[in-house]
């Protein structure tokens, strides 16, 4: 989970992630990538029983790839610590995985948004849009490339070779796994209004994915 100023809910997100493995018998840590916080979000997230793992390199998917670096286990579950997601819903992404998925993605719209989780531009704009273009320009076929609660066997994250280390990290990761020929499987998912103020920026994380998708296309 990657944390920046999330002392409000980050402790909440790691007793459910523990308290899922520990009620369907899953052997797995729940491993904190904190970006240099300020607040008591490292104290916090100890307390609740996380691995903690401090990132200099600001940024969402350097947090990621910090928090991955750490990680041990066969399978990662990748998930915000603002309470946006539902962490009770992790056995349906080890299900798919066990199934033959090598990433598993959750999608918001094919699940249940919750009133003021998501604004109405990203709704029915932002992530229609950059979900239509991954698709169209790297063969997938998935109805939410930004959601962000997702899992991945180990052995094909590190096929990846991921870099992006601001929030276009999502989009990098799924035309990374396009183009390793990963097998992509979806599951929908509740998203809920975070706790917390939101770190992304309209306007410039959208540039940044937008960017990502069509460098990597002009590269094919």
């Amino acid at each position: 989970m990657p944390c920046l100023n999330e002392e409000g809910s980050v402790g909440v997100c790691v007793r459910e992630v523990l308290k899922t493995f520990k009620k369907e018998k899953l052997a797995g840590e729940a491993i904190v990538a904190d970006n240099s916080s300020t607040d008591n979000s490292t104290q916090v997230a100890a307390r609740a029983g996380a691995k903690v793992v401090i990132v200099k390199k600001r940024g969402y998917g350097a947090a990621y790839l910090g928090g991955i670096a750490a990680s041990k286990g066969d399978y990662l579950i990748l998930g915000d610590s603002d309470l946006s997601y539902d962490f009770r819903q992790i056995p349906k992404f080890i299900k798919k995985l066990e199934a033959g998925s090598d990433f598993v993605i959750g999608s918001r719209l094919k699940g249940q948004i919750k009133p003021g989780a998501m604004p109405f531009l990203h709704r029915f704009l932002g992530v229609p849009l950059l979900t239509f273009l991954v698709n169209l320009f790297f063969g997938t076929k998935i109805s939410d490339a930004h959601g962000g609660l997702r899992a991945i066997k180990s052995q094909a994250f590190k096929k990846l070779r991921l870099k992006s280390a601001g929030f276009e990290f999502a989009s990098e990761m799924i035309i990374a796994a396009a183009r390793n020929k990963l097998k992509i499987s979806e599951v929908p998912i509740n998203y809920y209004k975070r706790v917390g103020k939101s770190k992304l920026n309209p306007i410039t994380d959208t540039a940044r994915h937008l960017k990502v998708i069509f460098a990597s296309f002009s590269n094919l």
